[in-house]
């Protein structure tokens, strides 16, 4: 059985007298990708902010790390900075989160980017600025970027929202190959990629845990009619 890395029970979060979010619980194993989904305003962007220790209010509940684990974060809210080089913007989160500048620093930048895909593209021009590389090439620095703090637990901020299919696709292809190195979160839209990707699928309602299943179970067989309703889109993302 895959070790468990990170044990959520029976989260809760009130503010001011109002219940934010409850009833969360689930288990993160290592190599596992849980997608997190459910409408828009139904607390995936609280829920990861307490998982990172920065929501406001009181938490409920108990959030465990097994052993010493790190969670990064990637979202397009820090995205990188244009008119700094490809270079900069690496190191700099390094040292924005307090992490000592390693002796290899190159040869980390190196790893993260093959890590990406974007090594062969993008070696050449390590100290040009940000500014000229596509939309999707950004995208991918940014994971880069947080792929640089060697975190065990990523979570992933809508990473796909506005790319193609075949962008997507490539996207897709270097989370399945991170699974080696560090377990996933995933807040995600798109059901179909979410089909194609999670191992377990937690869905969020009014800021409440409807149900945390297995992939296969979620699509298939859900316990509840919300959950039923949310898959075919009687509920809308």
């Amino acid at each position: 059985m895959k070790s468990p890395f990170l044990v959520v029970n029976d989260l809760a979060l009130n503010r001011e007298g109002k219940t934010l979010l409850q009833g969360i619980s689930f288990t993160l194993r290592s190599m596992e990708v849980l997608s997190v989904v459910g409408e828009s305003g139904a607390g995936k962007g609280l829920f990861v902010k307490t998982l990172l220790g920065i929501h406001k209010g009181q938490l409920g509940g108990q959030i465990q790390k097994v052993g010493s684990q790190k969670v990064g974060l990637v979202s397009k809210a820090y995205p990188c900075i244009d008119h700094l080089s490809i270079f900069t913007n690496l190191s700099l989160v390094s040292r924005l989160a307090g992490v000592q500048m390693q002796a290899h620093l190159a040869e980390e930048v190196e790893d993260v980017l093959k890590s990406v895909g974007l090594w062969g593209s993008l070696k050449g021009q390590l100290h040009e600025p940000v500014l000229p590389l596509s939309h999707f090439e950004k995208n991918l620095l940014n994971l880069a970027r947080t792929l640089l703090l060697k975190p065990t637990i990523l979570i992933l901020d809508q990473p796909t929202k506005d790319l193609d299919p075949v962008q997507k696709a490539i996207y897709e292809s270097v989370i399945e190959s991170l699974k080696g190195r560090c377990s996933i979160i995933w807040v995600n839209h798109d059901l179909e990629q979410v089909a194609r990707v999670s191992d377990q699928v937690l869905f969020l309602q009014h800021g409440q845990m409807i149900e945390c299943a297995n992939c296969e179970d979620f699509f298939n067989r859900p316990l509840h009619a919300e959950t039923e309703n949310y898959i075919s889109g009687r509920i809308h993302a």
